[in-house]
């Protein structure tokens, strides 16, 4: 698939339904032009893999939104939900979370390609993350989250477990039969 450069008002829907990686970066980065290279060998060994690429200079509401104080901070996710990495990684660690992805944990049969195009899961059901729905509560979490560089507001610790997205949530997003709030109630998993 072609590159995708994302603005602050296209972001959400290149990343609603599918596969993605999200390559945050500034124009002045030098890390970030050398991780291009990796990213483009991963972007080729998933090609049904949409590779979105946002320049933080020129979109501030998202830099703001997800917190991004360094950069290449890239996302790697499937229907909305994704990982967070910070800094330079290997080719290696991208691979393996979009296998996991892609193919589910633990999954003894891999599903067909089509299936994988369409987002089903074994079961039928996509799990999807979205915001809560109270707009005000939303901002009221995401002004705790700046106040303290991205970790949890309802959480006194600054761990890397209470990072934004927390591993508590992570874990209850791989939990199939978990539907609900995360623990500060800023996300929301449902199945569709």
């Amino acid at each position: 698939m072609a590159i995708k450069e994302a603005t602050d008002e296209t972001f959400d829907s290149l990343i609603e339904e599918g596969l993605f990686l999200v390559d945050f970066y500034t124009t002045h980065c030098g890390p970030c032009r050398s991780l291009l290279p990796t990213l483009l060998e991963v972007e080729g060994a998933f090609p049904v893999m949409n590779f979105i690429k946002v320049n933080l200079d020129h979109c501030p509401g998202l830099r703001d939104r997800f917190m991004i104080d360094s950069t290449p901070t890239l996302f790697i996710g499937k229907d909305g939900t994704f990982y967070r990495y910070e800094g330079y990684h290997e080719k290696e660690d991208f691979l393996k979370a979009l296998t996991e992805l892609y193919y589910g944990k633990d999954v003894k049969e891999q599903p067909k390609v089509e299936e994988v195009k369409q987002g089903i899961n074994r079961e039928g059901k996509k799990a999807k993350v979205r915001l809560n729905e109270d707009a005000d509560k939303v901002r009221e979490i995401q002004e705790g989250l700046k106040a303290k560089n991205g970790y949890c507001p309802c959480r006194a610790r600054k761990t890397p477990e209470n990072k934004c997205m927390c591993k508590e949530f992570r874990d209850q997003i791989a939990d199939e039969s978990f539907e609900g709030y995360c623990h500060c109630k800023l996300y929301y998993k449902e199945y569709v």
